[in-house]
């Protein structure tokens, strides 16, 4: 398969890798069909996330769920009716959800030396001649000296994924991988017989605060409910089926947002709300929830008492102090504005300097910024406001200036 195949989730595209992985898949079709069915005497609509076409098979109607989420009634109930029609056209129905982490970051790494173009035909011609079988990983890089160590490594990588070769997959990869002929074996996740569904498996309704400091200093977010947990930076979770750590959180217009980094060290921008209330993510808690004692109040608390003239204050103070701090007013170079940084607030730039550049801008004393940034490290927005936080008892007017564009 070449073409590209639309998907809307990164646990759609594990699955699109495991069809490309697969020796027998011919064909995927994204979203490919839509099902209308009388069930119970009301007329639904289902559309599969993929259809997979495979030699000698009948076609493979694929919908592709994080797995917490298959014992849920009403996906259940919807899993249930599709599938029954879909088995009634002696088609195969199966549901897939996350599979084993170390067969997923195996297929991952050899993803990389899927394309068969850009390797020397004669060399893949001389590996697939030799006989490999029950040598090493290792023994194999190791066993074309009249190509460079490089081009065998990828290559003996290339036939892995292509199945020339095949390894234990249950593990992550290693030169002291035994290697065979044929093709390789995958758990993956497909799910022919659904699980059942459990009537207590909905999420309440849950609430989501905005970034509010943790018993450490990073800013975080709260979770209401008996298992409740914080997220801030460099909490981790899965979110569709891969590991992601947060590395920066916004208060956005639309809501509070977090930054994250994946394994492979792509990072994108996602609601906190449609991470912790949609059921795509799980947090992978590291410390305890919040609890009653916390001092302060929370950051939602805080600002939800400002009206929108003042929200958009605080947001353009926020701006400047993640300028002082980091040299983008996002804070955060993958989210740099045109023109940034700024010369004097620059990588390389001593922090006195940039402080000071930014006092002067602001028309402050450096002393006065110094508390500002201080606060604002510990509370992020929450700090902001026109109270004092905590730890700025000699800000002073100063503090009162800075929000009211004194």
């Amino acid at each position: 398969m070449r073409s590209h195949v639309i998907y809307e989730s990164r646990l759609e595209l594990t699955r699109l890798m495991y069809a490309d992985f697969a020796r027998d898949v011919t064909a995927v079709f994204a979203q490919p069909f839509l099902v209308t069915a009388e069930i119970d005497g009301k007329l639904r609509n289902y559309v599969p996330d993929f259809l997979i076409l495979r030699d000698g098979m009948v076609p493979l109607v694929v919908d592709v769920k994080p797995r917490h989420l298959l014992t849920r009634p009403k996906i259940a109930f919807s899993l249930g009716w599709a599938r029954s029609v879909v088995e009634s056209c002696d088609w195969e129905f199966q549901a897939w959800c996350e599979p084993p982490e170390e067969e997923l970051a195996n297929l991952r790494f050899l993803a990389g030396y899927r394309r068969d173009w850009l390797f020397a035909a004669e060399m893949l011609e001389e590996m697939r001649s030799r006989n490999l079988h029950r040598a090493t990983l290792g023994e194999a890089f190791r066993s074309f000296p009249s190509w460079p160590d490089a081009l065998v490594r990828a290559g003996v990588l290339h036939l892995l994924w292509k199945q020339d070769l095949s390894t234990e997959l249950d593990e992550i990869l290693s030169e002291r991988h035994l290697l065979r002929q044929g093709p390789a074996t995958v758990v993956g996740a497909g799910m022919n017989t659904l699980p059942e569904p459990i009537a207590d498996s909905e999420p309440a309704d849950t609430e989501v605060a905005l970034p509010q400091p943790t018993v450490d200093g990073h800013e975080g977010g709260r979770m209401s409910g008996e298992d409740a947990v914080r997220v801030g930076v460099g909490t981790r979770f899965q979110y569709d089926g891969e590991v992601v750590t947060v590395e920066e959180m916004f208060a956005a217009a639309a809501g509070n947002e977090v930054l994250v980094k994946d394994g492979r060290g792509r990072r994108f921008r996602l609601s906190l709300r449609e991470v912790l209330a949609s059921g795509r993510a799980r947090v992978i808690a590291d410390r305890p929830g919040p609890s009653s004692d916390d001092p302060g109040e929370t950051a939602s608390m805080i600002l939800s008492q400002l009206d929108d003239g003042e929200l958009e204050k605080v947001r353009e103070r926020a701006a400047h102090l993640n300028e002082v701090i980091c040299g983008f007013r996002s804070g955060s170079p993958e989210l740099a504005a045109s023109g940034e940084p700024r010369p004097q607030y620059a990588p390389g730039t001593s922090k006195m300097t940039r402080y000071q550049a930014k006092a002067d801008e602001l028309g402050v004393s450096l002393r006065t910024l110094t508390r500002w940034v201080a606060a604002f490290q510990l509370e992020r927005e929450a700090a902001l406001t026109c109270d004092r936080p905590e730890g700025a008892a000699d800000a002073g007017g100063a503090w009162g200036g800075l929000i009211h564009g004194g």
